[in-house]
């Protein structure tokens, strides 16, 4: 019997930290957002499309959070479930895919066996594209990572530098700053760069 793929952001990063643990990869560095990232990402291409609401509203009060005070169009859960069918969760991207994904995050750089978000956004990209998945299905993969997960992460960026530099004019700003840059520079394109530009970014 085909059960439904996680809907939950939490949930589904904890099947990864269950799967990390249980991999050679337990003690490897994992930048924070790594995970998180990867399951919006995932959990999203399992999501069905609701009506006058925006989806990354929709994953987000999956996920528990309340969006009344800050997004009026945003539906409560059992709305967007009666109005998705029982069938959801039932297509997308598997954890299977998602964790192999992850492995190949931890592997890019041949320096250092480590994970982090700007590493998983080139990833993600070049694999969508060799996946050769039906047109309209990768553009729409394209537009979670570059509409709403690299801003998303580059707005975390952001706050973190702000938050460093009011603590003190150190390098912990200079060494956040430049993933900021980069990420900037990704969205500005509207293409991804070459392995080294990504290595030069973190």
């Amino acid at each position: 019997m085909k059960v439904p793929y996680c809907l939950r952001i939490s949930e589904e990063i904890k099947i990864y930290e269950k799967l990390l643990n249980h991999s050679e990869l337990t003690h490897a560095p994992c930048a924070p957002g790594t995970l998180e990232t990867l399951s919006r990402f995932s959990i999203l291409s399992r999501l069905k499309e609701p009506e006058n609401s925006s989806i990354y509203s929709k994953i987000r009060v999956y996920d528990g959070e309340s969006l009344k005070d800050t997004d009026p169009k945003a539906k409560s859960y059992q709305e967007y479930r009666d109005y998705a069918g029982v069938d959801e969760g039932m297509n997308g991207l598997s954890t299977r895919f998602a964790f192999k994904i992850l492995s190949r995050v931890f592997n890019f750089d041949h320096v250092e066996v480590a994970a982090n978000p700007v590493h998983l956004f080139y990833v993600l990209e070049q694999q969508i594209e060799r996946e050769q998945f039906p047109q309209e299905q990768a553009e729409r993969y394209l537009e979670f990572l570059k509409g709403y997960l690299i801003p998303k992460y580059a707005e975390f960026i952001g706050k973190e530098i702000q938050t460093a530099y009011l603590e003190s004019y150190s390098e912990y700003g200079a060494k956040h700053f430049r993933p900021l840059c980069y990420l900037r520079g990704f969205l500005d394109s509207g293409s991804g760069v070459s392995r080294s530009g990504y290595r030069a970014a973190v």
